[in-house]
């Protein structure tokens, strides 16, 4: 072979490379929280081929796992030992590459949460990871070879159930929530925080007011016009969108939820959708037509359909059309500008998980530990229900052909292509 022909080959083989790793899933339910990945012949029914492999994790958590090139890291909480865990595993082999342990105080938590609930956010240099030690909320900030940077302590807490929000990233920044409970609150004040993610300093800070604490992660959009807009549900504001280079508030619906807010907003073109409950049931989803330049956001409409509207799980849409997993089993297709219910089955099943989307496929795990998948359309089509093995409240991540599940103890790798046996990693 010629030098020539060498060097392009060499370059062909390295670009393919790219493309095979080149997918990032960043944050909580991808990287701008919408919850679409790509994946080519993902299996339906999977087969025991199909188990890429399966490694049992060192403690226990909800919290979901997100990747960067070939690794994926996750959190753990060992009970025995009062420990949070972070690790990072390899993506084609579930090898765990190493892990880092941190000793947590006792905190106030609901029976269902964890100590190991926010999803890391992750980019091409840092991994970052938010605690609830005892009652103060603490960041740290960790190489992609497991060497911590720096870690930070804002504060204290003071909540009903613990904390639930992930951070978000956004050019240079770690965004965090710190809310407090207006019921228990001592005097300590909600806020919205944008820390620096070379060394964690504050770098602006939103005053809000208490509330029931709110659980869900903002999501990210860039508005017609070339506006980047944070978009926050919580109780006491409502349907906010503030500009995450600065922290100002962009427009704001308030008064839109008497309840706790748990699921993550969902942005649908213009339109935003958010979801309050309480008491295991979902009782509001309100639909706000987002604000722009000069032009104030427009609540399109509020709805309370029982036995519709989920709580726990975030809601997905796929164009003018809005899935819901409802908690207790119940899964609908709305049309989303208008609020008509398209479809409504219920299945024998309870979800705590969100749904991802690869193409029309939508995949929500239960909380015994099954793998839903429905097919997107017009009619109801329950496609399989595939057994993970164990309970769990997570949602999955996808990247590289690939759909990662995070379990209570393990983390499982189901490959699009099909392998001639399955590894697993004990």
């Amino acid at each position: 072979m010629k030098r020539n022909q060498w060097a392009i080959s060499v370059c062909v083989l390295a670009v393919l490379a790219s493309s095979a790793w080149g997918q990032e899933w960043t944050r909580f339910r991808g990287p701008d929280g919408q919850g679409k990945g790509a994946a080519a012949q993902l299996p339906v029914q999977w087969r025991e081929t199909d188990i890429a492999w399966k490694t049992k994790l060192p403690g226990e958590g909800h919290s979901s796992p997100v990747l960067w090139g070939h690794r994926v890291f996750v959190t753990t909480w060992d009970k025995e030992r009062g420990e949070g865990g972070v690790m990072a595993l390899d993506g084609s082999t579930g090898r765990i590459l190493w892990q880092q342990s941190y000793p947590l105080g006792r905190s106030r938590l609901h029976r269902d949460n964890s100590y190991a609930s926010c999803t890391p956010a992750v980019n091409q240099e840092s991994v970052f990871v938010s605690w609830l030690d005892g009652d103060r909320l603490v960041l740290v900030a960790l190489g992609h070879d497991g060497q911590q940077k720096w870690t930070r302590d804002y504060g204290r807490v003071q909540g009903q159930h613990g904390i639930g929000g992930s951070p978000v990233l956004y050019r240079g920044l770690v965004i965090l929530t710190q809310e407090q409970w207006e019921e228990n609150n001592d005097d300590l004040q909600s806020r919205w925080l944008g820390v620096d993610q070379v060394d964690g300093a504050i770098r602006w800070e939103l005053p809000r007011r208490n509330g029931k604490t709110s659980y869900g992660t903002p999501s990210l959009f860039t508005d017609a016009s070339g506006r980047a807009q944070l978009i926050f549900t919580s109780q006491a504001h409502g349907i906010t969108a503030i500009d995450p280079a600065q922290g100002k508030v962009l427009w704001e619906i308030s008064d839109c939820f008497k309840d706790r807010t748990v699921a993550s907003p969902v942005v649908a073109g213009d339109l935003i959708v958010g979801t309050a409950g309480g008491g295991g049931l979902g009782r509001t989803l309100v639909i706000v037509k987002s604000g722009r330049s000069g032009e104030p956001p427009k609540l399109l409409y509020a709805t309370d359909k029982k036995g519709q509207i989920p709580y726990v799980p975030s809601t997905i849409a796929i164009g003018d059309r809005l899935y819901l997993f409802q908690d207790r089993g119940n899964i609908s297709c709305w049309d989303l500008p208008t609020g008509r219910t398209v479809w409504s089955e219920s299945i024998k099943a309870r979800f705590y998980g969100s749904p991802v989307a690869i193409g029309d496929m939508l995949y929500c795990v239960t909380l015994k530990g099954e793998l839903v998948i429905i097919k997107a359309g017009d009619e109801f089509q329950l496609l399989a229900v595939n057994p993970l093995g164990e309970a769990c409240q997570t949602t999955p991540a996808v990247a590289n052909n690939r759909l990662y599940v995070r379990t209570l103890s393990s983390l499982v790798c189901v490959s699009g292509t099909r392998l001639s046996k399955r590894t697993a990693v004990r």
